[in-house]
């Protein structure tokens, strides 16, 4: 049995460590590319190529003039903007433009981050012989301005946020859908009163 000298192991040493990194180099692309192709399996298409957010409502049984008052009514009563609610209406058109602002439906731990966030839209209703079709577009983030409690010497900000911008991901996509169904929900439920009621 020969002997194990010190310079034996030396090298069986340094022969384990000259090959490790090219395994783990060989490991980490393999895993790379794994990820990418799982990532190109299902496509997130960005948040500016899904628009606008298309919705429609039945309104059989109420005549045209009477969707377009009742429309108009509900928007102005239940939406909230910074601008002017109603931007465009014309009832010969069949057509209203309003604006509006809801509270970003935050689930789980983003309801913490997202503390007083809301999402702001343009909505154009388009009233037709089958109902109503509410197309959503121009949303945007509205990013709340908050006071920064945290002493710092090199502070330069007291307060930071206080401005909107676009949509930015899939998950803030999808909360603008869960937002924006809620208000075309509340006019479906008003104007299905309104038909109960009768002429």
């Amino acid at each position: 049995m020969g002997r194990i000298t010190l310079d034996s192991a030396f090298v069986a040493i340094f022969r384990s460590l000259r090959t490790t990194p090219a395994a783990v180099f060989r490991i980490a692309v393999l895993l790379f590319l794994l990820l990418h192709v799982a990532g190109c399996a299902v496509p997130r298409i960005a948040p500016e190529a899904r628009m606008p957010i298309v919705t429609t409502i039945e309104t059989r049984g109420l005549p045209q003039g009477r969707v377009f008052d009742l429309s108009r009514l509900w928007l102005v009563r239940h939406l909230y903007s910074e601008k002017s609610i109603i931007d465009y209406e014309s009832r010969a058109e069949g057509i209203i433009v309003a604006n509006g602002t809801v509270e970003y439906p935050a689930t789980g731990l983003e309801a913490i981050a997202r503390v007083q966030y809301t999402i702001s839209f343009r909505l154009t209703e388009t009233i037709h012989d089958a109902g109503i079709t509410l197309a959503f577009d121009s949303l945007l983030i509205n990013v709340p301005k908050v006071y920064d409690f945290r002493p710092r010497l090199w502070q330069v900000r007291e307060y930071y946020g206080g401005y909107a911008r676009p949509l930015v991901s899939y998950e803030e996509y999808e909360a603008s859908v869960r937002a924006v169904s809620g208000v075309s929900e509340g006019l479906r439920r008003y104007l299905e009163e309104e038909v109960k009621k009768g002429p």
